[in-house]
């Protein structure tokens, strides 16, 4: 009988704590639906407004380009064309900053003959 009783013992125990596993996993998985999406757009999008530089600042000629979207919102981009191109390059950037912060990228695309068209994303840049 004194087996039964440790058993029985044993028994609550580990009910009680899967129940406590159980609730603290739920309330969790909820914290992270209610979360997420609010913090997504925080953690995934970092859009800067101010372009810090432009191709003319390390001597690259560019025509900036507006590209008007079908609800309205325009784009800027960059086309930056050599004498002589060798290929073309459409570049988008990450989800970081704007056109600005890559001028070393395109000044390398651009010193190798490439034609490059560069577009921010809704929101970045000016």
């Amino acid at each position: 009988m004194h087996c039964g009783v440790l058993k029985a013992k044993f028994v609550l125990m580990l009910t009680i704590i899967f129940v406590v596993v159980s609730i603290l996993l739920v309330g969790m998985l909820i914290t992270c639906w209610c979360l997420v999406p609010r913090l997504e757009h925080f953690l995934l999008f970092r859009p800067v407004k101010d372009v810090i530089s432009t191709p003319s600042d390390v001597g690259i000629s560019f025509d900036q380009c507006h590209i008007d979207t079908p609800d309205g919102c325009e784009l800027i981009g960059w086309h930056m064309c050599p004498a002589s191109p060798v290929g073309s390059v459409i570049y988008f950037h990450g989800n970081g900053g704007n056109l600005g912060i890559l001028i070393e990228i395109f000044k390398v695309l651009y010193s190798n003959n490439l034609q490059v068209l560069a577009v921010d994303y809704r929101g970045y840049g000016s």
